[in-house]
């Protein structure tokens, strides 16, 4: 952190982290008729996978005066990299019959994420405080999975459970929050506008998946503390909120981690909201 005047300041902040690892994992799985097993697999999964995350932060503040506005910008950028490489063993016993499945995936991941901030704050001389502010968040996220038959030194690639992603989001948000003493009463509410686009774009066999979505929220708050009596105090808060999709969630191609289990994304996943209603009431004997 570097002050450039006794009211202002700059930082610049790093930080990195790399993993470098194996991983192993064992699954049983049995599959019934007449409640009867009819289909047993015993699978390990094994191999290398490597993982590092980049994060840089830059941070300006001001102060605006002797009361306690102030000023801030900010600016972040998240790399992210993950490479995996397993090899799946499953042994197989489908009606008594002995088998062996000898199996090799690729997944390869890179995010990148951007973050621009700006906020003000201005306080008031009878008690009132204003604060405002722009944000802007930049999502890319790509991705590859492959997955191959082994026979000795042979691979086989399978199609169906191959595949490449890339995913992009955008959120553009404003918000705007009031506080205020009333009494024995303090107040605070506030309005955040948010608008999210998304693209994605899934190649499998050949096939091309393409989507797009679109959502702009209002997400308003309010939040109320006081005192009724000199031992008894109450408050409430309310709070409209959302949560997004995780960008597995929304990739279509299907992951595979046996012959019984894989996993599939939905492009067409929606947001879920939230309101987060409280009250309390608290009693000094």
């Amino acid at each position: 952190s570097i002050a450039l005047s006794p009211k202002s300041n700059i930082s610049f902040q790093y930080l990195g982290i790399a993993i470098d690892g194996e991983r192993s994992a064992t699954n049983i799985r049995e599959a019934f008729v007449n409640e009867m097993p009819s289909l047993s697999i015993d699978s390990r999964l094994m191999g290398p996978y490597r993982q590092w995350t980049h994060t840089y932060n830059m941070s300006y503040s001001q102060e605006l005066d002797t009361l306690g506005s102030f000023l801030n910008v900010s600016a972040q950028r998240t790399d992210f990299s993950f490479d995996r490489q397993e090899r799946i063993l499953q042994d197989v016993i489908n009606e008594n019959t002995p088998s062996l499945i000898d199996r090799s995936s690729i997944n390869e991941n890179e995010i990148q994420i951007h973050t621009a901030q700006l906020d003000y704050g201005k306080v008031f001389l009878n008690g009132w405080k204003w604060e405002s502010g722009l944000k802007y968040v930049d999502i890319r996220n790509s991705s590859e999975e492959a997955l191959f038959d082994k026979n000795g030194n042979l691979e086989v690639a399978l199609p169906e459970f191959s595949n490449t992603y890339s995913y992009d989001e955008r959120i553009m948000a404003a918000y705007t929050n009031l506080s205020w003493q009333l009494a024995n009463w303090s107040i605070q509410t506030g309005l955040r506008l948010e608008q999210s686009l998304n693209e994605g774009l899934s190649l499998q066999d050949g096939e091309e998946i393409m989507y797009e979505s679109s959502y702009t929220n209002l997400f308003p708050s309010l939040s109320l503390k006081g005192k009724i009596r000199k031992d008894i105090s109450t408050s409430f808060n309310y709070q409209y909120k959302i949560n997004r999709p995780q960008f597995q969630d929304l990739n279509p191609y299907v992951l595979y981690v046996d012959s019984l289990v894989s996993l599939r994304g939905n492009p067409q996943l929606v947001p879920a909201y939230v309101h987060n209603l409280s009250a309390g009431l608290s009693i000094k004997k």
